[in-house]
């Protein structure tokens, strides 16, 4: 069992600094400087830096057969599609730098230190700054947008999205003070993708063998959430500015009221869609910004959009990780995307280990809902998430090469 006690019993060394600032980056998203030329300055990537010089000086560098072999993939189909459709490859060098760093450096923190103790580490840090972000919520210091909370990240649907995991394993491990906490923070923070989120996960802890011969236990979280996402209004006038200009896929033509995250996922989605439909095969890793700057060029958008500067919205991450892996992967990408969720309903419903199974399930959760928002390819949290899901999965072997 993973002790979830709140105390500190560690000594301070190398090994102890490295495995936790590794846990502590991802809850480093609001420490930004952006407007730069060529990339973001972040916090993280400063941490990235020293901590990768060194654990490798200390273990040298760690890899396995599949992150190799997706690298490899990656950087093939690029360069191919690159030259194939004329891209810049500037696009495909600054992802796969940015994608091999992150991935590489993760991977030997995971090789070299205890899963379990970092992901105690996790838990506890979700809490910290959970009970932060609720503290100052009041008086408005920590947050980017009046009356949502997201503390010290960014923005609300990324202090949701950094918490997601946490609140599915407390929820299932019966740590109800904990759970509630994060609940607090994600109604605080009034993201959509937060009460999505809250469905999905109230379905995972429903949705088991025992329950699925009863149908009907199934279906007992919609009758909790949907009157509450009935009665909000900030979800209610997403939800039907997105239902109202869902038909930009024809008219090509967005309302002169269109909420500005409609705008984004709509514009964006047109984009993968129409990408997907003329190169099948995608148009290669980073690429998305590039292909946007072409298909937006079909598309009405209304005047204010203009005048606010929104227009690019999300050009980079296309808003979602799907539609950016549909369109640089093309049939690819779909092809990876069904076999992560093949493998995150059979972690699901396989019987082992429940604590790893409550583990698993949450990184699941989390993925599945980058699936939907936030298209960046290595954002703080992510490949901690992913090597913390494939690493605790029934039979997973870590093949190295080095």
């Amino acid at each position: 069992m993973i002790n979830t006690d709140f105390k500190i019993r560690t000594k301070f060394s190398i090994d102890s600094y490295l495995e936790f600032t590794s846990v502590l980056m991802v809850f480093m998203q609001g420490f930004v400087i952006t407007g730069l030329p060529i990339i973001d300055l972040k916090l993280y990537y400063l941490f990235l830096i020293t901590n990768s010089l060194m654990i490798y000086l200390k273990y040298g560098v760690k890899l396995n057969k599949y992150l190799f072999l997706f690298l490899g993939f990656a950087l093939v189909h690029g360069f191919i599609t690159y030259v194939l459709f004329g891209t810049p490859l500037i696009y495909l060098i600054k992802q796969f730098i940015g994608i091999s760093f992150a991935a590489v450096y993760f991977n030997n923190v995971f090789i070299v230190y205890d899963i379990n103790k970092l992901f105690k580490i996790y838990l506890k840090l979700t809490i910290i700054f959970c009970v932060i972000a609720i503290i100052f919520y009041p008086t408005g210091l920590l947050d980017k947008e009046t009356n949502r909370m997201d503390g010290l990240m960014s923005e609300p649907s990324k202090f949701i999205i950094v918490n997601i995991p946490a609140l599915y394993y407390f929820l299932k491990q019966k740590k109800y003070r904990n759970a509630f906490i994060l609940f607090l923070g994600i109604i605080l923070a009034k993201s959509s993708l937060g009460y999505i989120g809250v469905l999905i996960i109230l379905l995972f802890l429903f949705l088991r063998k025992e329950t699925l011969k009863y149908l009907g236990f199934t279906i007992i979280p919609f009758f909790i959430v949907i009157p509450f996402l009935q009665n909000n209004d900030h979800f209610q006038s997403r939800l039907n500015s997105t239902l109202e200009n869902l038909e930009v896929f024809q008219t090509q033509t967005f309302s002169r009221q269109v909420n500005i995250s409609t705008y984004a996922l709509l514009k964006n989605g047109y984009v993968a869609v129409n990408n997907f439909g003329d190169y099948i095969i995608g148009t290669g890793l980073g690429s998305f910004g590039y292909r946007h700057d072409y298909y937006i060029k079909e598309l009405n958008i209304p005047d204010f959009i203009y005048i606010i500067g929104m227009d690019d919205l999300n050009r980079e991450d296309a808003n979602s990780l799907f539609l950016r892996v549909l369109s640089d992967f093309g049939l690819f990408g779909l092809f990876f995307i069904i076999i992560f969720l093949f493998l995150g309903l059979k972690a699901h419903f396989t019987n082992y280990s429940s604590e790893k199974k409550a583990i698993c399930t949450g990184f699941f959760i989390y993925f599945l809902l980058k699936l939907i928002r936030m298209g960046h390819y290595f954002p703080e949290e992510m490949f901690f998430f992913l090597f913390m899901f494939f690493f605790m999965l029934p039979k997973f072997k870590i093949k190295r090469i080095s």
